[in-house]
C-alpha cells in the first residue's frame, strides 16, 4: 500500500507541475510576430518625410509617406509633396486601381527608394491608399 501511495503522490506532484508548466506558458493569447495585426500596430516601415528620404534614405530602402501627387510629369511619374518638400514618385497605372486621385487628395504611399549612384531619382510606389 505504501508504495502505490508513494506513487501516486508522485504522479500527482508531475502532473501538477506539469499543469504549472503549461499554464505559465499559455497565458499570452495576442498576436505573434507573424500576424497582420502585428504588422498594423508596429509596421516595419514608419512614416516618413520627403525631407528625411532626401537626407536620410538609402537605394531600395521601402518607405512610407503620406502628402499629396500635385501633378503629373509623364505616363508614368509625379511630383509628391508633402509637409516638408517634393520628391518624384513613379508609379505605374495598375497600382491606382481605379481610385480617382487628384492635387487635393491627401494619400498615403508606399514604395522603395531608387538611388542611381549616390543620388535619389525617386520613389517606385508600390501601392497608394487614399486617406481623405
Amino acid at each position: 500500500m505504501t508504495r502505490s501511495i508513494k506513487t501516486l503522490t508522485t504522479a500527482c506532484v508531475t502532473a501538477c507541475l506539469t499543469f504549472t508548466a503549461s499554464a505559465a506558458m499559455a497565458q499570452y493569447r495576442g498576436p505573434d510576430v507573424s500576424s497582420d495585426f502585428f504588422q498594423q500596430v508596429l509596421p516595419q516601415n514608419p512614416i516618413k518625410s520627403v525631407r528625411w528620404i532626401k537626407e536620410n534614405g538609402h537605394d531600395d530602402q521601402k518607405v512610407v509617406m503620406r502628402g499629396r501627387l500635385l501633378n503629373r510629369l509623364s505616363d508614368d511619374r509625379y511630383i509628391f509633396a508633402d509637409s516638408t518638400g517634393k520628391i518624384v514618385v513613379e508609379i505605374d497605372r495598375d497600382v491606382f486601381q481605379g481610385r480617382v486621385v487628384t492635387e487635393r487628395t491627401d494619400v498615403e504611399i508606399k514604395g522603395i527608394l531608387d538611388f542611381d549612384v549616390d543620388k535619389l531619382k525617386g520613389i517606385e510606389v508600390k501601392s497608394i491608399k487614399v486617406i481623405s
